[in-house]
């Protein structure tokens, strides 16, 4: 019935998962030792400047990433053309970012020296981003060689932090040792593309790469009003309080970050089945969301949970006690997880099928309620007021871009695939409070195997993906599972 293989999708999320398992590690790990080290204000001094980076990073990229993956998908024979055109476009914006880069250091970080520096060093790092080639691999699926280079870049920055600021503890070490990691996997991708790849036709000009950022305008419009509802709130809150706000208020986001991770890799490696299932009958995208939904709610629910329950002895034993105010901070970002993997089925499916305008409107609907918000919360809640702007941008983002998609493309409920995990939540979280004040460990170890059995009683279908995941007989399609 359809061409999208499950087990193959699958096979490589479990390679994407690996990686970012591993470079995640060297990540989390090189930031809590950066926390520990520099304390809560000097660590907001950091994390506000990274905020900043993340819109200079974006705005280089513009939306390369998962256009350059769809166009691949799609048409392989086109490779090094699209290649040349996505780099011939992230140098010309590239130039063009660390200008107004400069400009934003000279403005807003006057008073600070320290904080000018510490851009403009970390500015220097986007000029590896065009040769930043990961789409490539994502189109042809080969989601080891992704893996493989974020490992590679996690790895430098880890190393280089545990070794460097040791010695050093100087902030302005730190961009110095982001520079090496980048250089790193800019060596990386153009080996594999050249020695890996087989393309031919890389050449470009300036009519190609025109149409080119045309074409990927709406996705990188998309991704900066994306960054916008996720970080503008660490922006704002920098520049309406003082550094240790912004540090408490990271210590919490991070893990948050790096758990969404998770969910932008599933998407990635999800994509080009829904790029493919265009050419197929409605159906067959109603049955890959359906069980994509039903798999990642379970998992993502439980994540909230976890953070509701767990927060304050999770932060203090990965950042210190000094950030154990940060624990009532997570305890509320936390659904942000739930709540951005539910609604990027919408955003995906609405990219898979060429509706990158309505995903932008999404976006840029979703940014507006973030910073409005913002400014509406955080004077009055400091970091607790960021965080709930947060997630209420986020959900303003879901209900958006699952009306386009009923409209646009086809009607994929969403309320009868989550209403089971949130039940299963609400049982296991009744359970962990009721037990924990005999006993903590008692009380983890009967909410979790509560969980999972309601997971097994309430949704029986589990057992038919994960049975389809672990099958040893090739050629499993979605198609063959039949919606209940």
């Amino acid at each position: 019935m359809s061409n999208i293989d499950f087990r193959k999708l699958a096979e490589n999320f479990s390679f994407l998962v690996i990686g970012e398992v591993i470079s995640k590690i060297f990540t989390f790990a090189a930031f809590a030792f950066l926390a520990r080290a520099f304390g809560p204000i000097e660590f907001g001094h950091l994390e506000f400047v990274l905020a900043v980076m993340i819109f200079a990073m974006l705005f280089v990229d513009f939306g390369a990433n998962p256009y350059g993956s769809r166009e691949i998908a799609k048409a392989q024979q086109r490779i090094g053309e699209i290649v040349a055109s996505l780099v011939g476009m992230r140098a010309i914006l590239v130039i063009i970012a660390y200008g107004l880069l400069y400009g934003f250091s000279l403005f807003f970080f006057s008073h600070s020296p320290q904080l000018r520096r510490l851009t403009l060093l970390y500015g220097l790092s986007l000029f590896f981003i065009p040769f930043f080639l990961q789409f490539v691999f994502q189109g042809l699926e080969k989601m080891k060689w992704v893996a493989i280079s974020s490992v590679i870049r996690q790895m430098v920055f880890a190393v280089g932090v545990f070794v460097v600021v040791m010695n050093i503890k100087r902030l302005w070490v730190v961009p110095c040792i982001e520079i090496t990691a980048v250089f790193s996997l800019s060596l990386y991708c153009i080996y594999m593309l050249i020695f890996h790849v087989n393309t031919t036709g890389f050449k470009t000009n300036i009519e190609m790469i025109w149409s080119t950022f045309k074409e990927a305008l709406p996705i990188g419009l998309s991704d900066i009003t994306w960054a916008f509802m996720w970080y503008f709130a660490t922006i704002l809150l920098g520049l309406m309080t003082s550094g240790k706000e912004v540090g408490l208020f990271s210590a919490a986001f991070r893990p948050v970050m790096t758990l969404h991770t998770f969910v932008w890799l599933y998407f990635c490696n999800l994509l080009p089945s829904i790029s493919r299932s265009v050419l197929e009958p409605k159906d067959v995208l109603d049955n890959l969301m359906h069980h994509s939904m039903t798999f990642l709610s379970w998992g993502t629910v439980f994540i909230g949970v976890i953070g509701l329950t767990m927060a304050e002895p999770l932060m203090i034993l990965v950042f210190g006690n000094q950030f154990r105010e940060s624990s009532a901070v997570i305890k509320i970002l936390i659904w942000m997880i739930p709540l951005s993997s539910l609604g990027c089925h919408y955003r995906y499916s609405l990219i898979g099928y060429g509706y990158q305008k309505y995903e932008f409107i999404a976006q840029a609907a979703a940014a507006a309620v973030s910073v409005i918000m913002g400014f509406i919360l955080i004077p009055i809640y400091a970091e607790i007021g960021a965080a709930l702007s947060l997630v209420i941008a986020v959900s303003v983002n879901c209900l958006i871009v699952y009306v386009f998609v009923k409209k646009n493309i086809h009607h994929i409920p969403f309320l009868t695939r989550v209403i089971k995990p949130l039940l299963g939540g609400a049982g296991m979280v009744g359970l962990f409070f009721a037990v924990s004040s005999y006993n903590l460990w008692l009380a983890i170890i009967v909410s979790v195997v509560f969980y999972i059995l309601a997971m097994m009683i309430l949704q029986p279908e589990i057992r038919k993906i994960l049975s389809l995941i672990i099958s040893k007989q090739d050629g499993t399609k979605i198609g063959d599972l039949t919606l209940p």
